[in-house]
C-alpha cells in the first residue's frame, strides 16, 4: 500500500533530499515572511507530502531497472552537480530523472530530464499561499498527504 510504501521510502528519502532546502525552495519568496514557526510546519508537512507522493507514484512500477549515469555534470545556475538515471520500462520505454544534487544531497528532481519538480511546485504553492498564506500551504499540504496515504 501507499501507506507502507511511505514507511519504507522516509529513512531513505531524508537521508538523500535536502527536504529543508526543497521546502524553501518549492515555497519561494513568500518564504521570508514566514514566522520561524511557520517555516518549522511547512517543513514538516512538505516533508511528510513529499515522502507520501514518491510512494504513491511507485504502486504501478515492476519490471523496471534503474540506470545511474556515473558521470555527473556541473549546474552553473546554483552550484551543485547533475546526476543523470533512467528508468528503463519493460517494452523499451526509457523514463529520464535527473537530479541536481548540492553538498551530497538532492535539492531538485527534474522529470522528463528538465522540468523541475520545485518549480512546478512553486507554481502551484504561490496562489495558495496567496490567498491562505503559510497556515492554508500547511493545511493543503497535509489534506494531500492524507489523501496519497489513503489511496
Amino acid at each position: 500500500s501507499v501507506r507502507e510504501r511511505d514507511k519504507r521510502f522516509t529513512p531513505a528519502i531524508t537521508s538523500a533530499f535536502d527536504l529543508a532546502t526543497m521546502t524553501r525552495l518549492a515555497v519561494g519568496p513568500a518564504w521570508q515572511s514566514f514566522s520561524p514557526g511557520q517555516q518549522g510546519a511547512v517543513r514538516e508537512a512538505f516533508a511528510k507530502f513529499i515522502i507520501a507522493d514518491y510512494a504513491s507514484q511507485v504502486k504501478d512500477y515492476s519490471g523496471e531497472s534503474f540506470v545511474v549515469d556515473p558521470k555527473s555534470v556541473p549546474e552553473p545556475r546554483g552550484g551543485g552537480e547533475i546526476v543523470k538515471t533512467k528508468l528503463l520500462q519493460p517494452g523499451g520505454r526509457t523514463v529520464t530523472i535527473n537530479y541536481l544534487v548540492r553538498g551530497g544531497k538532492v535539492i531538485d528532481v527534474y522529470l522528463n530530464g528538465t522540468i523541475s519538480d520545485l518549480a512546478t511546485r512553486r507554481d502551484e504553492f504561490a496562489s495558495i499561499i496567496a490567498s491562505g498564506g503559510a497556515e492554508g500551504l500547511i493545511k493543503r499540504l497535509n489534506d494531500r498527504t492524507q489523501k496519497l496515504l489513503a489511496g
